[in-house]
């Protein structure tokens, strides 16, 4: 059985050169394959799995003196055959070393090729970012010449109406000028007319005075001296009814001689007040016919002659049902 002390170190991949064997590639796994021969057999340690996208991927832990067995462990070959898998690893080294040199050439190339990739895509930038600057300068340009012009344009508007704002306000100090002058000419008119009214009712009030004196000079003249007639007796005859009451009330609470005696005054002075009234307006009725007057003499009121009826009828009435009627027909006699 053959001892290899170490692995070749030409067989590792440059990829993996910074990698832990634990982490070793599967394309790293089929490379070494190829590099030794299919027909060495590799005893690892231990086996453990790790996530990938795609599927699961073996990876090999290796040690750091493996063993490599030629066919199976009981068989034992001559030193023809390590001599023939010797130059087969070598052949498989320069192969190695071959396609190693190509493909860093390849990565060179490609590097090249991104770089320059790069080149073009920053002149592109560039140049695009050189036409977006003059793009913007123009218009920043244009926005300027704009505003400008609308800066021009509002100074003339804000020109024009201020003009126009002058105009009419000197239009306007015209109109109230005028309307002022209308309006004093229209108060001189006014006091105007009130001086004519006033001297116009000063005329009429001296006419109305005139008048005036006039009818009273008239009603002097036509005055008539009527003798005054007194007060009206009507309070009187409401007093005198009262007392009658107060006698009629007084006999009823049996006080016959007190309540028939305060009726018979009550009588007297009653008959007595409506003499004297008709007495003093037949005197008054014949002074008017004395002066041939027109005018008719003042007669009762309607209050003292009910008064006077109601008097005449029913106290004596009173006194005939409180005596019976014995002296009442005297008493109306004598009265």
């Amino acid at each position: 059985m053959a001892r290899i002390s170490r692995v070749d170190p030409a067989a590792k991949v440059a990829e993996d050169k910074h990698r832990p064997l634990s982490s070793r590639s599967p394309i790293t796994m089929t490379r070494h394959l190829v590099l030794f021969g299919r027909d060495q057999l590799i005893y690892p340690t231990s086996w453990k799995t790790a996530k990938c996208p795609s599927r699961r991927i073996l990876r090999i832990r290796y040690r750091k003196k493996t063993t490599l067995r030629y066919g199976p462990p009981d068989v034992h070959f001559d030193v023809e055959t390590q001599m023939q898998h010797e130059r087969r690893r070598l052949e498989a080294r320069e192969r190695w070393i071959a396609l190693e040199k190509v493909r860093q050439l390849e990565l060179l190339e490609f590097e090249l090729a991104v770089m320059e990739a790069e080149r073009r895509v920053q002149e592109k930038q560039y140049r695009l970012a050189m036409k977006e600057e003059k793009r913007w300068a123009m218009v920043e340009e244009k926005e300027e010449k704009e505003k400008e012009e609308k800066e021009k344009e509002e100074k003339e508007k804000e020109e024009k109406e201020k003009e126009e704002k002058e105009k009419e306000e000197k239009e306007k100090e015209e109109k109230e000028k005028e309307e002022k002058e209308q309006e004093e000419k229209k108060q001189e008119e006014k006091k105007q007319e009130e001086k004519k009214q006033e001297e116009k009712k000063q005329e009429e009030q001296k006419q109305e005075e005139q008048k005036q004196e006039e009818k009273k000079q008239e009603e002097k003249k036509q005055e008539v001296h009527v003798e005054h007639r007194g007060d009206d007796i009507s309070g009187d005859l409401a007093i005198m009814w009262c007392f009658a009451f107060l006698g009629w009330l007084l006999w009823w609470l049996r006080l016959e001689r007190l309540g028939k005696g305060l009726v018979f005054f009550v009588e007297v002075v009653a008959f007595s007040a409506l003499e004297h009234a008709r007495m003093r307006h037949k005197r008054a009725a014949e002074k008017d016919e004395e002066k041939q007057e027109t005018r008719k003499a003042p007669k009762l009121t309607w209050r003292e002659s009910i008064l006077g009826w109601l008097t005449v009828l029913f106290i004596p009435g009173l006194l005939v049902t409180m005596d019976g009627g014995g002296r009442s027909g005297a008493i109306i006699g004598e009265s």
